[in-house]
């Protein structure tokens, strides 16, 4: 029997051993999971992490307090001594004093949990697990992704996108790693950008729209109601003819981008008006990914064989469905993924339509998705993880 106010965890009977498995998930001991976690009557506990010290030191201290409580004292004197002056010695800006107490307390703190935290690392697993083996391949360029290469160096490489006036690495890293996977990614990214600007757009044209509905239930107003001056019947008319004046210059604008963005490999309608022409022309000059388009037709878009990491994939994947072997494939980018599952897709419509397809290097086979083949992504919920 529970008595009442007593906890549950305490009346259960104790248990020899007490495992946790990403123990930097207790983070402090305020939380509710590390309060339950301390109400376990036990006098063995184990913490598991991969959490570099380093990295975490609040959180190692809840850790720490949890398998060996006050080893590392009360937690503002572990801050004062540990946290405090590590922290200031990490700065890029720390002055050599700092680097030093920084060292020190480093040295003292892993002293300090020598008795208490084992650092393990790759080693002690690899007497039990079957040799790996590691091939680095390297992979020519085709001819689009060498001249598509070769213009960005030229003209884009550098330069600020979208503004930017500095931070040139990554952005040009990310381009030229968008170009030797495959030029379908560029595609991927100039849609993706041209949703979030799109989107923009809605949310200003609903806050002009929020505006303009004010000026309108003024001018109702003005009409329903008998002005009592001359002066207060100019003013509404000067509100509302200002408003038919930025609603006119709205629409124009929505619609020289509509004739901008059309879609690719067709030509857009000759524009009429000059004031017209000049919104096209900083419409498409909005828009800085789509430099590419110039250089590779729709064909070529939608080509395997201009990327020929695409090609040795595919013929991996062959070679594994001959024998039954089963292969796993790691990307860093999420285009990366839709590409592949894209290529797949159209392997699979040719292959039920019973045609081999040149642009798709001649592979044939089925591949259904939740099949034949399963995507692992930050959006997979935590139910399909564990299937």
């Amino acid at each position: 029997m529970k008595c009442s106010g007593t906890s549950p965890l305490k009346t259960q009977r104790s248990p020899d051993l007490v495992v946790c498995d990403e123990g930097h998930l207790l983070k402090n001991e305020k939380t509710s999971l590390s309060q339950a976690m301390n109400r376990v009557l036990t006098r063995r506990r184990i913490v598991l992490t991969g959490t570099p010290l380093q990295n975490n030191l609040k959180e190692y201290y809840c850790m720490v307090q949890f398998v060996k409580p006050n080893l590392l004292g009360k937690y503002n004197e572990y801050l004062n001594r540990f946290v405090n002056p590590i922290t200031n010695g990490q700065y890029t800006d720390s002055t050599e004093h700092d680097i030093r107490v920084m060292k020190r307390r480093s040295h003292v703190l892993h002293k300090m949990l020598d008795g208490a935290v084992q650092r393990r690392d790759y080693g002690v697993l690899a007497p039990f697990l079957p040799p790996k083996h590691e091939y680095v391949l390297f992979i020519t360029l085709t001819e689009v992704q060498i001249k598509l290469y070769q213009f960005y160096l030229e003209n884009y490489s550098r330069r600020p996108l979208a503004g930017k006036s500095s931070g040139f690495l990554f952005p040009d890293f990310q381009s030229l790693q968008r170009i030797w996977t495959h030029p379908l990614v560029l595609k991927y990214n100039s849609d993706r950008y041209e949703i979030m600007q799109q989107k923009k757009r809605d949310k200003e044209e609903e806050d002009y729209d929020s505006e303009g509905s004010l000026v309108n239930f003024i001018d109702d107003n003005s009409t329903t109601e008998e002005s009592t001056t001359e002066e207060s019947s100019d003013d509404m008319s000067d509100i509302s003819d200002d408003s038919r004046k930025k609603s006119k210059k709205k629409k124009s604008k929505k619609k020289g981008k509509d004739k901008a963005y059309t879609p690719r490999g067709t030509r857009a309608n000759p524009v009429e008006h000059e004031e017209i022409d000049q919104e096209v022309v900083e419409v498409k000059n909005d828009n800085p990914t789509e430099w590419w388009m110039p250089l590779v037709t729709e064909q070529e878009i939608d080509d395997m064989r201009n990327s020929h990491k695409l090609i040795l994939l595919f013929d991996i994947l062959r070679q594994c469905d001959a024998i039954g072997d089963k292969l796993l494939v790691f990307s860093q980018s999420l285009y990366s993924l839709d590409l592949i599952e894209h290529f797949l897709g159209k392997v699979d419509d040719a292959t039920q339509e019973g045609r081999v397809d040149e642009k798709l290097g001649g592979h044939i086979g089925t591949w259904s998705p939740g099949v034949d083949y399963f995507r692992l992504d930050g959006s997979t919920s935590c139910e399909n993880r564990s299937i």
